[in-house]
């Protein structure tokens, strides 16, 4: 994951490639206090947080992405970029938006309150490692916030993120 913060702190990447990802906050990028983050023809697909599958911003962080293809990308909440208190412009300028997803059935957040630890874990383990299981673990009281502003009414799906995120 790429961090930004504060004013001086500019990171500027071009034709790259980010895929498979994950991390609490920001799959792929988090900024904050001014930072500045550029991503010119990139390759952002299959990346995951519980906010901001791709960005994750607060307190002015700033992020430009420009004819970038950001795909299958997924969270919790704001599954490309979660923004928050800041009034900083986020810029998406040309490039592909196409199947980012909100995973907030409630057989995921199920899993991911370790209702059945066992279970959870198994599953969970096919995408990611065991030190982001254990953090999500550790993230019970973020998790059932997420639930609850969620009003779950449905019984859910499968619990899939997409293609490349199968639970």
């Amino acid at each position: 994951m790429i961090f930004a913060e504060k004013v001086n702190a500019r990171v500027n990447i071009v034709s790259s490639n980010f895929s498979h990802n994950y991390a609490l906050y920001g799959g792929v990028f988090f900024s904050q206090l001014s930072g500045f983050i550029s991503c010119e023809r990139c390759i952002l697909r299959n990346n995951f947080a519980l906010y901001g599958g791709v960005l994750f911003s607060q307190n002015e962080g700033q992020a430009v992405f420009k004819s970038c293809l950001l795909t299958n990308n997924a969270a919790m909440r704001a599954s490309l970029i979660y923004s928050i208190n800041s009034q900083s412009n986020i810029i998406i300028d040309g490039g592909s938006i196409t199947q980012n997803k909100m995973w907030a059935q409630k057989d995921t957040f199920d899993l991911l309150l370790f209702k059945n630890k066992t279970r959870s874990y198994q599953l969970l383990a096919r995408n990611f490692s065991l030190p982001f299981i254990k953090g999500l673990e550790d993230n019970l009281k973020e998790i059932k916030a997420i639930a609850a502003a969620s009003s779950l009414t449905a019984t859910g799906s499968n619990g899939n993120l997409g293609s490349n995120f199968q639970i």
